[in-house]
């Protein structure tokens, strides 16, 4: 018998033994169900990569000690357990164990806990669209407050055609908490302001709220203004932006199917508000142009743009329309939005200064790609850029009798 065959069965035994060391250390599965109700959705995914470089996540389960109970949690929760992030995981029956489940705040038979460093969250719904929303939530960085201006004519949150409740109840599904308020009736913005949001404000703002928010982002804060027929001085004399006359038309809006000349048609998105690596583009209905010049100590990072077929428009909207450059209409590609941040990484303060508002209504946000505009500019103003916002595939509950 030759050496080579006298080798043969030894490396033969000795890789099925390292494979099998190997997988009783790194645990594989396949999941082959439609649904995959077996894995992660990428939003999951992502905040729990998240919490990985942060303080890690600990989860604490308080259920009965039944075995029927037991197995429907841990077919619920073997997913996320898998993930790194999660450096802790508990089981208590509240019943056997009534002092710590008092001590933990625990109200029902059957709750989760979800806590990283500080910051806890407590589901009671299992479900993994309830799991999910609070992993999100754990996993925003800074402050989770929106703050809407109100008293000026902004949009309100309304279900209206022209309110934004739809966009309202999108970010606070995605883990940030939204209030309105009237500068007028406040001191000063709330300290843990993660963004403030002007949407379309029909007069100008009084001295006394023109300084709040010059304090505000003095201090770095973050910015979406979404401006109209009222432009704020300050963005003329420190980002260095002034507004075109007229209303953008773009003849690309026909190759969309959309009959009305006034949507322009912005795309690609800049990388920076983009979600995914997917092309698509946003409608923007009766869109401001913007001139962009050098803002100073302002670092333009992306610009929302109309198509090459487009223009300003300065007349009215009706017969053939055409472009007539001694109004001050400028060939398109135009620049309907312009995003700017100041320090390194946007230390100093970020601000999203973009014409027109009605593309985040109730009646326009779910064109296109607007809602995902829209989320990709709230995740990049609050600097939570890589955390993700996908559907959610809750098939797999377990609910109790």
């Amino acid at each position: 018998m030759t050496l080579s065959r006298l080798l043969l069965p030894v490396l033969l035994l000795a890789s099925v033994v390292l494979a099998m060391a190997l997988a009783d250390r790194h645990a594989m599965q396949w999941d082959l169900t439609r649904e995959r109700t077996h894995s992660l959705t990428p939003a999951a995914a992502s905040a729990l990569n998240v919490l990985q470089h942060g303080d890690g996540l600990q989860l604490t389960v308080f259920a009965r000690d039944l075995p029927v109970t037991e197995a429907e949690i841990d077919h619920l929760l073997q997913p996320y357990r898998a993930h790194p992030a999660v450096t802790g995981y508990h089981r208590i029956d509240p019943v056997a164990d009534p002092e710590r489940a008092r001590a933990a705040g625990v109200s029902r038979s059957t709750e989760l806990h979800l806590q990283s460093g500080q910051r806890l969250e407590v589901v009671r719904a299992f479900r993994r669209e309830a799991i999910n929303a609070a992993l999100a939530r754990l996993a925003l960085r800074g402050e989770r407050w929106i703050v809407m201006l109100r008293g000026h004519g902004e949009a309100a949150i309304g279900d209206g055609p022209g309110g934004i409740a739809r966009f309202v109840r999108h970010v606070e599904g995605i883990g940030y908490r939204v209030l309105a308020l009237d500068p007028r009736e406040i001191g000063s913005l709330p300290d843990n302001t993660a963004l403030v949001v002007a949407a379309g404000p029909a007069r100008d703002y009084p001295d006394a709220i023109e300084r709040l928010l010059r304090d505000y982002r003095a201090r770095g804060g973050a910015l979406m203004w979404l401006f109209d027929d009222v432009f704020p001085a300050w963005a003329v004399t420190e980002l260095g932006l002034t507004p075109l006359p007229g209303i953008v038309v773009d003849a690309a809006a026909a190759d969309h199917a959309l009959e009305q000349p006034e949507n322009a048609i912005v795309g690609p998105l800049p990388d920076v508000v983009r979600l995914d690596s997917a092309d698509g583009h946003a409608v923007l209905h009766r869109a401001r142009g913007i001139d962009a010049q050098d803002g100073g100590d302002w670092t333009t990072v992306g610009q929302l743009r109309s198509s090459p077929r487009s223009w300003n428009e300065t007349g009215e909207l009706r017969g053939t329309v055409s472009r007539d450059p001694a109004r001050g209409e400028h060939a398109g590609p135009v620049t309907v939005g312009v995003l700017l941040q100041r320090g390194e990484g946007g230390s100093g303060g970020r601000i999203a200064m973009i014409g027109g508002h009605h593309w985040l209504t109730n009646a326009q946000v779910g064109q296109a790609a607007n809602l995902a505009l829209a989320t990709g500019l709230v995740r990049w103003l609050t600097d939570n850029r890589e955390l993700v916002t996908a559907a959610v595939n809750d098939r797999l509950d377990v609910r109790w009798s």
